[in-house]
Parts: structure tokens; sequence; C-alpha cells
């Protein structure tokens, strides 16, 4: 019953579940494909040894590395694929690739709130073949699982605010795993909140709130009896009772909480400038090689960056037709 609610707040019919199954055998088999590849290949971002590293902690191992601040979510899932055994970095690359089938899905999910089911699946397909996307499709980073959770939590936003304040209880949950899973997902708070008073008449209660206080604080105080009210202070404290979780688990663990700091490090650029190989300073990088990232024709190493190179025809197809 709740499945068969939810499923019609998304827009999902049963002809969409031939669709979704379509596009979940096809995510499965690039996460597969690619599964299997990233073992010949090797891993070759320095970061994937980090979480490795974090993994081997939470399943009770020890490692002079500690850096468990840094996606607590992705790390305890392999913990526990190291603790049924599975020591390998195959289960890193598994569990990331899980998240970027349901990515794929998600992207289904979103599109399918506002385009039919054949032009849902073709965003789809498309989100899933994209070069930028296979370059960290299931290879143990957490670009693609962050994105993931971002989705996912745009979608319970929308609902939220459309639908029914009940699904807030997922929304903002889903933010804290997200951020927790690759600390730029704070990025999306500001879209949240966004869409959330664009929906709420900003303007009109700012206006109210300059024109008549008292009717200002009338409507204040009946907003805060409502229903959407009491969903949205449920929904934090959820929120932080994981925070509290993945806080005192990093502590535990004998580790600190630099995420707190790592904000300004994002903001300021200082960090990548000085030890970051993927730094830049080509204020047009995103600009000229964009055709790159959707579809390339080959990648290349530079040193342990892999780099997009030579934009295939489809690239420009797709931006003309866009």
């Amino acid at each position: 019953m709740i499945f068969k609610s939810i499923s019609e707040d998304l827009n999902i019919s049963k002809n969409d579940f031939f669709y979704l199954f379509i596009l979940t055998v096809f995510s499965i088999l690039i996460t597969y494909t690619l599964i299997s590849f990233n073992q010949v290949l090797g891993i070759y971002c320095s970061d994937v040894f980090i979480y490795l590293s974090n993994s081997l902690v939470f399943a009770g191992y020890q490692s002079s590395i500690l850096y468990l601040y840094l996606s607590p979510v992705i790390c305890i899932l392999t913990a526990i694929l190291f603790k049924l055994g599975f020591l390998s970095e195959a289960s890193l690359y598994l569990v990331t690739g899980v998240f970027c089938i349901f990515a794929n899905i998600g992207i289904y999910v979103l599109l399918k709130n506002k385009f039919s089911s054949l032009l849902s699946i073709c965003g789809a397909f498309l989100f899933g073949s994209f070069s930028l996307t296979l370059l960290w499709w299931a290879n143990g980073t957490l670009d693609v699982p962050a994105v993931a959770l971002s989705i996912w939590t745009i979608i319970f936003t929308i609902l939220a605010v459309d639908n029914d304040s009940k699904y807030y209880k997922i929304a903002i949950p889903l933010f804290v795993l997200a951020v927790f899973t690759r600390y730029t997902a704070l990025f999306l708070l500001p879209l949240i909140l966004l869409y959330y008073l664009s929906k709420h008449d900003f303007f009109t209660n700012l206006d109210l709130l300059i024109r008549s206080r008292q009717e200002f604080s009338k409507k204040l105080k009946s907003y805060i009896k409502s229903e959407e009210f009491r969903n949205i202070l449920k929904s934090c404290a959820i929120a932080f009772v994981l925070l509290v979780l993945f806080s005192a688990t990093i502590l535990a663990y004998g580790s600190n909480l630099s995420f707190i700091t790592q904000s300004s490090t994002f903001a300021s650029g200082s960090k990548g400038e000085v030890i970051d190989n993927a730094y830049t300073t080509d204020t047009f990088f995103y600009l000229h090689d964009f055709p790159n990232f959707l579809y390339s024709d080959y990648v290349s190493f530079d040193n342990v960056i892999p780099i997009l190179n030579g934009s295939n025809p489809m690239s420009f197809f797709l931006i003309g037709l866009f």
C-alpha cells in the first residue's frame, strides 16, 4: 500500500515498471562490466586507497591512515562486506556500483515527473552512457554515489513541497546521507531552500511582513501548527540523529571531525591549488572540454589523472539537439 502510494506520487505507472526493468538490467550490465574492467586496470585514483583503508578500520582492522571523516557512508557499507569475508577492492567497487544503478533509476524517476516514459528512459540511458559518468562508475570513487543520493534527495524534495509534506522525512535524511557521502553535496541546500521558498510565496510573505506584522504573525502561527511544519521538524530530528551517529562513529574510531572545516577549503580552493593534481587555472576548462564529458573517443592519463580526449560526433549532435 505504501509502495503504491509512493509510486503514484512519483508518477510511476504499471507501464513504467517495464522501462525500469530494462534500465535496471542495462545498469547492472554496465556495473558488472566496469567492475571487471577496473579490477584488471587497477586503482588509478589515490583517494580509493583512503576509502579502502577507512573501510578496513570500520571492519575492525588496523590502519595507519585515518581519514575517517571522508565518506563514512560508503566506507561503512564496504566494511560490512569486509566483515563478511569479501576482503577486496571489488567490495568497494560493488558498493559504489550499486549506488550508480540507483543514480540511473533516479534519473528516470526524476524525468518521469515531467516527461513521458520514452523520453525518461532515453534520458537515463544518456546519463548512464556519458563518458564522464562511466569514467567514475563503480571504480571506488564517491562522485556517482553522491550524485545518486542527490538525485533522490531532489526527487523527494519535489514530492514533499508539491504533493505531501510526509516526504520531508525521506528527503532531508537523504540529504544528510548525500553530504556524508561527499561533502560537496552541501551545495544542494540552497537548491532545496530556493525550491521550498518558491512554492511558499516568499516575496508575498515578505511583503506581508513589511506591510502588516500582525497579519504576518497570524499566518506564521498558523503555519507552525500545520502538518507540513511538524513533518519538517520530524525530518530535521531524523537528520540530526544521523549527524550525531556519523560524528560519533568517526570520533569512536579515533579520527577527528575535519569535515567541519572542509567547507572553507572547498570555497577557497587553497587545498586543490597546493596538492591536487587535477587543479587547473584554465578558466574555460569546462567550456571547451564539455563535449568530451558527453562522449569522448579515448581516455589518457596525466600521471594519475584520467583525461577524456577527442569529442565524439554524438556529443555535438546532443548539444545541437538541446
